[in-house]
């Protein structure tokens, strides 16, 4: 860090950290509010001003030609503390949806655009005697994208699970009470859910139940089998974050030597020929999409942090690495080479992420709703329309969309990070273009082109 500014009344202050921008929240917590790439400028004279919403700082030399440049941090700043934090994110599969998961509900939004969508009601919520939320909520999209499972996993000694159906709207199934549990993942039409306690297995014992909502019951188990779950696109094999490996065709565990390792993140490619599992300091296994053969580890050199999502695109060959800082690597399968320098997100831990269209969006845990009821102030997770144009050739300028209802955006280019491979960037408040959905909630867009490797 080699610059420092405070807001006039202490509540905020600037970072000038390497090569970006950090906004935080005063105070023992030190929340992290916006980041923002310098593209290799020299930020200082850091001044925040939250009743104007805007960071102006200086770039260039102490001595001669300064420029000013001015940030709209509108989304960044808030007058009351944001408690309701999403604790989890997942992308339908194919990127059209995002579903927030918070204490005791599920927001479902557009994959893209990040407006609201309607979606199941909020979770019964028990009152806890320190505070805290006494639960918290999981989701899972079916393959097709059309229905969503959800739960709490932290009403032990029971959890039970909902179907929410897309298309009509409604809660269309919901499954028998289970001893526990820890999350969820479709196979098929079935729901497998990990970490489930039945009475007469041995103590400490956990398994996966297969509840299939067709017949209303559970319809097999797979002992052993806990942690998060991920499932092959051809839906036969399922691997955990606990390094476990089971087929599900038979419901058995696979004693493979090792198993693929604890991690932080999995996924399939979607076209099943890659798993990639996720751990600490930036580092993500490549293995075959059966988790038998091991192709290599990738670690991220800059920005490295323990990685928390992990992304394919459609045809497997480029696949995104999220991290708990917020930083995003791009990796090239086929050569297992980085394609460019870490994205900075605009902060908080990367929770979801999709990959198509040439573009990578990215929900991330920095986002808080507001609770006021206040247009102005209730806002999606800013991170959930966070847009990242990848491509393999030069495709000209960047192109950002308008969304339906939203407000005039103010767009200053910009040079890209120095040696990210990032041409242009477009950006309008806070960084970002900011948009208005149709309900009166903010949201960012951040737009960047990618050149020729």
């Amino acid at each position: 860090m080699y610059e420092i500014g405070f807001s006039q009344d202490g509540s905020f202050l600037a970072t000038a950290v390497r090569d970006e921008l950090l906004v935080w929240r005063s105070g023992q917590a030190g929340e992290l509010l916006f980041r923002h790439p310098l593209g290799g400028e020299r930020a200082f004279d850091l001044r925040i001003d939250p009743a104007a919403d805007r960071l102006r700082y200086l770039v260039g030399a102490l001595t001669g030609l300064t420029t000013v440049r001015t940030l709209q941090l509108n989304a960044a700043f808030d007058s009351g503390r944001r408690d309701d934090l999403a604790t989890g994110a997942t992308f339908s599969p194919d990127g059209r949806r995002l579903a927030l998961t918070y204490a005791n509900r599920v927001e479902l939004r557009d994959g893209a655009g990040g407006q609201r969508l309607p979606g199941p009601p909020p979770m019964p919520c028990p009152a806890t005697t320190s505070g805290r939320p006494g639960c918290r909520a999981v989701a899972a999209f079916r393959r097709d994208g059309r229905v969503l499972a959800y739960g709490d996993v932290l009403q032990a000694p029971w959890l039970k699970a909902w179907l929410w159906d897309l298309d009509s709207r409604r809660v269309s199934a919901s499954s028998p009470l289970l001893p526990s549990g820890q999350d969820l993942a479709f196979a098929g039409n079935s729901l497998l859910i990990s970490g489930v306690t039945f009475a007469g297995f041995p103590p400490g014992i956990t398994t996966t139940a297969v509840w299939d909502p067709i017949k209303g019951r559970i319809s097999a188990t797979v002992p052993g089998i806990t942690g998060r779950l991920a499932v092959d696109p051809a839906e036969r094999l399922l691997v955990t974050t606990q390094g476990q490996i089971a087929d599900l065709t038979t419901g058995t565990p696979a004693r493979r030597e090792g198993g693929t390792g604890v991690a932080g993140a999995l996924a399939f490619s979607p076209d099943g020929r890659f798993l990639a599992v996720g751990s600490g300091g930036g580092q993500t296994a490549l293995w075959d999409g059966t988790a038998q053969r091991h192709l290599g580890t990738l670690t991220s050199t800059a920005l490295a942090a323990d990685v928390s999502a992990l992304a394919f695109s459609p045809d497997g060959r480029v696949f995104a690495v999220g991290m708990t800082n917020g930083a995003v690597q791009l990796w090239d399968t086929d050569t297992r080479q980085p394609i460019g320098a870490p994205i900075a997100t605009p902060g908080g831990t990367v929770l979801a992420m999709s990959l198509r269209g040439n573009a990578l969006h990215v929900a991330a845990s920095a986002s808080r709703t507001s609770a006021s009821t206040s247009p102005r102030r209730s806002r999606p997770p800013r991170s959930a329309t966070g847009r990242v144009r990848v491509s393999r050739r030069r495709t000209g300028p960047p192109i950002s969309r308008d969304i339906p209802s939203s407000p005039p955006a103010v767009v200053r280019p910009g040079e890209g990070p120095r040696g990210s491979g990032v041409d242009r960037l477009v950006a309008g408040e806070g960084g970002r273009l900011w948009c208005g959905g149709e309900d009166g909630t903010e949201f960012g867009e951040q737009v960047v082109e990618r050149g020729a490797r």
